[in-house]
């Protein structure tokens, strides 16, 4: 009798000591869900801080109707609408996919009239980083597509081949404050027209932008590009209906001519995307300049007639010098880095 009390004793310690682990297990696995990604703990049941959407609108001055078809100032940069601030204790920093969208729907501009809102470009500024550091880094949001754009135009949409009509780009941060504000600067004058034509499709823009836990294994790349020659080939004023009116460059970059672009921060590489006459693509000497005198060369770039690669540049470059060396004229060209922070 006494052999069996043992036994059912030693049994019944065995169950509790089980029961224990069983908990301990289950707390620990508990508390690793909860702090597996700490900077996110700080938003549960708070989602709608971690995302928003804006109307944005470019700086353009209209003159008064009937008038009102014409910009009468522009050659300014949109002002910043800011779409995403959080902020965690710098304890709790990770990696965080910051993703920024354009979005095609019917809106109203800043004159009151219904339009698209598929203006470009849209320039997306992210500040991030921990305590009080902080990178800054300016990029593009690629422009909605638009059904106009569609090869079967004035079709219903089910007749399209494409159903998305939004567009978008996301990285990824590591930091424990993230702020996200986007402008449109399509009244911006392209560099070697100061004063001239604009860069630009001036309707809204529906922008939105959200982040999201871990690193995304399949991020898009991050691009600055900067209109260095020519209009926009496309364009609506709001009191005017399909088809857009067209608006070509006034001023194109003559052979011989040169036109002097910035280096945007993270600046990795650089393509030239630009034509000329009858779809040529002339052959340009780039001068990397590395500070304010423009007669310090850092590096140059050669590049040849239809040559629209990517070419490395180094960190220390501050401006390009874009000499067109062919035998005609520029009518267009964006300078596009690769910004991938």
């Amino acid at each position: 009798m006494k052999f069996f009390l043992i036994l059912v004793r030693i049994s019944f310690l065995l169950a509790a000591s089980s029961c224990d682990y069983t908990t301990v297990v289950e707390k620990d696995s508990t508390m690793a869900t909860s702090n597996s990604d700490p900077f996110f703990s700080h938003f549960e049941g708070k989602a709608s801080k971690l995302g928003s959407s804006q109307i944005i609108q470019p700086s353009i001055i209209w003159s008064v109707p009937p008038l009102g078809l014409y910009p009468t100032a522009f050659g300014v940069r949109g002002g910043l609408v800011p779409l995403l601030q959080v902020s965690v204790p710098d304890e709790d920093a990770s990696l965080v996919t910051v993703n920024c969208r354009s979005e095609y729907e019917t809106t109203q501009d800043s004159r009151g009239n219904v339009v698209p809102a598929v203006g470009s470009p849209a320039v997306a500024v992210i500040q991030w980083g921990t305590g009080g550091g902080r990178h800054e880094l300016e990029f593009d949001i690629p422009s909605a597509k638009f059904p106009m754009y569609m090869p079967l135009g004035g079709f219903p949409a089910e007749n399209q081949p494409l159903s998305i009509m939004g567009n978008g780009v996301c990285f990824t941060v590591a930091a424990s404050h993230v702020t996200v504000s986007v402008r449109h600067d399509g009244g911006l004058n392209p560099l070697n027209n100061l004063g001239g034509d604009f860069i630009g499709d001036l309707r809204p823009i529906r922008a939105s932008c959200f982040i999201g836990p871990g690193s995304n294994t399949s991020l898009t790349q991050v691009k600055r590009s900067i209109v260095a020659v020519g209009g926009t080939s496309l364009f609506s004023y709001p009191t005017l209906a399909p088809p857009f009116s067209p608006f070509v460059a006034t001023v194109p970059l003559a052979a011989g001519a040169s036109v002097l672009v910035p280096v945007p921060p993270f600046a990795k590489t650089v393509s030239f995307y630009r034509h000329g006459a009858a779809d040529e693509v002339p052959p340009l000497i780039v001068y990397c300049n590395p500070d304010a005198n423009l007669a310090s060369i850092y590096q140059v770039l050669h590049v040849g007639v239809n040559n629209v690669e990517s070419f490395e540049i180094d960190g220390q470059v501050q401006t390009l010098t874009i000499a067109n060396v062919g035998a005609n004229p520029i009518y267009y060209m964006a300078v596009v880095f690769d910004v991938t922070p």
